[in-house]
C-alpha cells in the first residue's frame, strides 16, 4: 500500500511540475513575443519577417558597423542587419537557414571578425537566445542540437526554452533600449562615444594572432553552402578595427583561402588607411562608433558598387 501511495504522489508531483512548466512557459512566451523592440524584436524580425534584398549577418560587429539606410541608398536594394551582440558563427548559421526557409535574398554580407575561428569563439551558450525559436524554426535545429547530446529532449520544456529570456522580458518594460535613436532602423545599433585606447587594443592584438580552430572553419564553410545551395549571392567582409598592430590573423587568411577556393569576394578593412588608429571613428577597439560606420557603410557600398558585385553573375561551386 505505501509502495503505490508513493507511486501516486510521484504521478501527481510530476503532473504538478508539466502543468507548472506548461502554463509559466507559455507565459514567458507571450511576454517574449510581445517584445518588438531592442535586441528581442530584432531577433524575432530576423526570424520570422526578414525578407530585404540584402542581409547583413555577424555579430556585434555587424551590428554596430553596417547602416541599411546607406546600403539601400547606394545600392537602390533593401537591407537587414541582423548582427547581434555577443554572437559567432553558430548564430550567423542559424540565423542564415532561417532567413532562407522562407526568402532568397540577392546577396549576403557575411562579417568576419580577425578573431572569429579562435576556439574561444566556440561557447555554444551564447546561442541560447535562439532557443524560444527551436520549434517553430526545425531549419536550426542541428545548430542548437550541438549545444549538448540532450537538447532535443530539454526544448521540450518551456521554461528550458525561456529561462535565460527572464531578464531580459522585465527589462525591456522599462529600459527604452537602442532602437529609440534616430539613426537606429533596419537592425543597425549605433553607438555614439569616441573610443579611449585601453586594455581593448591589448585585448585585441593578443587574440588575433591564436591559431584558426577547425570546428569553427566548418561553421564558416557550412555558411557558404547554405548560401550557395539557395543561389544566394555572397560577399565576405572583415570590417575595420582600430588597430592590428602588425600582427596577421589566422582567421582572416584561412577565410581568404576558402573565398578563394569558392569564388566569394573577400573584403578586408582591417588595415584600411582610413580607420587604423583614428580614436574619434571608434567606440573600442573592436568596434566603430556612429561617425565611423557612417564611413565605412559609405566606403563599402562605393566598392560594391566599384567590383559591380550586385550585377556580377552569381558562381555556385558543386560541394
Amino acid at each position: 500500500m505505501k509502495k503505490h501511495t508513493f507511486i501516486y504522489r510521484l504521478i501527481v508531483v510530476a503532473a504538478l511540475l508539466l502543468l507548472a512548466d506548461m502554463g509559466i512557459g507559455k507565459l514567458l512566451e507571450l511576454a517574449y513575443f510581445n517584445i518588438k523592440k531592442g535586441e528581442q524584436g530584432r531577433l524575432t524580425y530576423t526570424a520570422d519577417s526578414c525578407r530585404q534584398d540584402i542581409i547583413v549577418l555577424g555579430s556585434s560587429r555587424a551590428s554596430h558597423h553596417y547602416i541599411p539606410a546607406i546600403i539601400t541608398d547606394s545600392l537602390r536594394l533593401t537591407c537587414y542587419n541582423t548582427g547581434k551582440d555577443k554572437e559567432g558563427i553558430y548564430f550567423e548559421l542559424a540565423v542564415l537557414k532561417m532567413i532562407l526557409a522562407r526568402h532568397h535574398p540577392a546577396l549576403i554580407i557575411v562579417d568576419i571578425s580577425p578573431v572569429a575561428f579562435v576556439a574561444s569563439e566556440s561557447d555554444l551558450d551564447a546561442i541560447s537566445v535562439l532557443l524560444p525559436y527551436y520549434r517553430m524554426h526545425p531549419e536550426i535545429k542541428p545548430v542548437l542540437n550541438k549545444r549538448s547530446d540532450w537538447e532535443f529532449v530539454k526544448t521540450y520544456s518551456s521554461l528550458y526554452n525561456y529561462n535565460s529570456m527572464l531578464l531580459q522580458i522585465l527589462l525591456n518594460g522599462f529600459l527604452p533600449g537602442r532602437d529609440t535613436s534616430a539613426a537606429a532602423a533596419n537592425g543597425y545599433a549605433p553607438t555614439y562615444h569616441s573610443f579611449i585606447e585601453s586594455f581593448d587594443t591589448a585585448r585585441l592584438s593578443r587574440h588575433i594572432a591564436h591559431t584558426a580552430d577547425s570546428s569553427l572553419v566548418n561553421v564558416f564553410k557550412q555558411i557558404i553552402q547554405t548560401a550557395a545551395s539557395s543561389d544566394c549571392k555572397m560577399i565576405v567582409v572583415s570590417s575595420p578595427v582600430f588597430s592590428m598592430v602588425d600582427r596577421s590573423s589566422p582567421t582572416l587568411e584561412a577565410a581568404r583561402q576558402i573565398c578563394v577556393q569558392e569564388q566569394i569576394p573577400f573584403l578586408d578593412y582591417t588595415t584600411a588607411t582610413y580607420f587604423s588608429g583614428k580614436q574619434s571613428l571608434f567606440g573600442d577597439a573592436f568596434h566603430l562608433n556612429h561617425d565611423g560606420a557612417i564611413l565605412f557603410s559609405q566606403i563599402l557600398c562605393a566598392d560594391l558598387n566599384r567590383l559591380n558585385i550586385i550585377k556580377a553573375p552569381l558562381v555556385v561551386k558543386a560541394h
